[in-house]
């Protein structure tokens, strides 16, 4: 097995990662664990801020949750590829199931059930990085 954390140190250390999520629980623990690894960590709190911050920003990775108030997570990303079409994101929902036909559709880069694995998060980071490198 690879060392994960350094790979991801060596990838993202020059890259920035927008954090969307209702959750201030979530936003907080995501926020602290990606400071470890990325020069630009920055958060919103619904689509609406996460859009706004996504087309004002040029972020390498958007991880954004999907049941959002002011503008759901499908919506903030279908407005964010027609703006920046190889963003690349990463959804994370507890009700994921109900969303991956408009995920696939989106070509979102990975999704995920909450609760998520941080492993396969960094694994799905990584893929993403390594697509921009």
């Amino acid at each position: 097995m690879t060392d994960i954390y350094g790979e991801l140190q060596s990838l993202s250390e020059n890259s920035s990662i927008l954090i969307v999520d209702d959750s201030d629980e979530i936003v907080n623990s995501l926020i602290e664990l990606f400071k470890m690894f990325f020069k630009e960590v920055d958060c919103a709190s619904d689509g609406k801020e996460g859009f706004e911050k996504a087309t004002s920003n040029k972020f390498n990775i958007i991880i954004s949750d999907l049941e959002m108030p002011n503008m759901n997570g499908i919506e903030m990303i279908t407005k964010i590829k027609e703006v920046h079409p190889n963003q690349r994101i990463i959804a994370l929902s507890g009700y994921i199931d109900k969303h991956v036909d408009e995920l696939t559709k989106l070509n979102v880069d990975a999704y995920m059930e909450k609760p998520y694995y941080v492993i396969k998060l960094f694994e799905d980071i990584i893929e993403c990085l390594k697509k921009d490198s």
